[in-house]
């Protein structure tokens, strides 16, 4: 897709603008922090893990259309990774290094809040390392530490969509010879697949000014992938390892989804033509505790991207979540305004007493070091 004209949005600026500061700075990713502004927060902080093949800045968009922000102002505290752009000499980070860098955000942010528990919002494939992360935890005897997880916009179980395992080797091949897998590529794809060709010929072909889109800017700001990673997680697409225990590991342990037994808020596009929402349905049928089905109205990243009082929001939930989702739709009722309301209600709930905001961003030895958005956001 023609990107947004020249110069239209600068992170820090335009997106991504929430205040914060990054609190912590791996070889990873950068941690950061976001200012309460509340006098009162939850006792246990949100820790958002982003996708791997764009910028975190999706749940941070602009204001009147950040997740963060809302979530924010109702008192949550709120954390968010932003992952490295990887070069060629990160080729060898793999799932087991993304899960890790969960845990070590995890630890951040419990130290920071004074806490024993988080909560996790993860979005596209930053949502399959989380549910990875989960049954590890499980088969640890630690999932105590995680509070609530919500999952938008994520597949752990795509058997329903044909595959091509060649061209899939074939990608893997390519990534393994150059260190990563250039997020461009798929942004390709999703161009083929998504209704944006109008777009094309009234830009390239008429000459039209494009339109000014944070959602469009922050889907042609694309990442890269290690290949490890990206081998990984093809063998997670084509083998559906999740759906059967004991198939996949995360750091050395066989993972059974099963035995998750966290209450789990799950939202999805209902006309995304890359994540179907049925598939993302499944993952009520993996994990053992309560689930939430959310099916948002709008397209792959506007579907998530729905602030309270925005034009066409809506959504889609039931009260039980039966194992078809074609029976889950016949039950499920059409709700006005946006999934952000009924979410924030889910997660405050499960997000412990209030108490006093702290008076800083970092603390307990670990301090501010950039004011958000950070670094990491703008490497290319």
């Amino acid at each position: 897709p023609p990107p947004p004209a020249g110069g239209a949005f600068e992170v820090g600026a335009d997106v991504g603008t929430t205040p914060g500061a990054v609190v912590l700075r791996t070889p990873i990713f950068e941690l950061i922090q976001y200012l309460p502004q509340t006098e009162r927060v939850h006792e246990v902080p949100l820790l958002v893990v982003p996708p791997v093949l764009n910028r975190y800045y999706l749940a941070d968009l602009a204001p009147g259309r950040s997740i963060v922000e809302h979530l924010v102002r109702a008192g949550v505290q709120v954390f968010a990774l932003s992952w490295r752009n990887p070069q060629g000499d990160h080729a060898r980070w793999d799932l087991d290094t993304y899960g890790r860098a969960v845990l070590d955000g995890m630890d951040a942010a419990e130290h920071i809040a004074r806490t024993h528990s988080t909560s996790l919002m993860a979005f596209g494939a930053g949502g399959t390392i989380t549910a990875m992360l989960l049954a590890h935890l499980a088969a640890t005897g630690t999932q105590h530490r995680v509070a609530a997880v919500t999952l938008a916009g994520t597949v752990l179980d795509g058997r329903s969509v044909p595959s091509d395992p060649a061209a899939a080797q074939a990608a893997v091949a390519e990534s393994e010879r150059t260190g990563h897998l250039d997020g461009r590529t798929l942004l390709a794809e999703l161009a083929w697949r998504m209704p944006l060709w109008p777009q094309a010929v009234r830009t390239y072909l008429r000459g039209a000014e494009p339109p000014a889109s944070e959602v469009l800017y922050w889907l042609t700001d694309t990442t890269r992938a290690p290949a490890g990673l990206h081998r990984d997680l093809v063998d997670v697409a084509l083998r559906a390892p999740l759906s059967v225990p004991g198939a996949a590991s995360l750091l050395d342990t066989p993972l059974d989804l099963a035995k998750v037994d966290r209450d789990c808020y799950l939202v999805a596009s209902a006309i995304d033509p890359l994540t179907v929402w049925r598939d993302a349905y499944a993952a009520a049928g993996l994990f053992g505790g309560a689930c939430r089905f959310v099916l948002a109205t709008g397209g792959h990243a506007a579907s998530l991207v729905s602030p309270p009082g925005g034009n066409g929001a809506g959504f889609r939930a039931a009260t039980a979540v039966p194992c078809e989702p074609e029976k889950w739709l016949a039950e499920a009722v059409d709700q006005p305004g946006s999934w952000w309301t009924d979410h924030l209600s889910w997660l405050t709930a499960r997000s412990g007493p209030l108490r006093d905001a702290p008076p800083e961003l970092g603390g307990r030895g670990m301090h501010a070091l950039a004011p958000a958005p950070g670094e990491y956001v703008l490497e290319h």
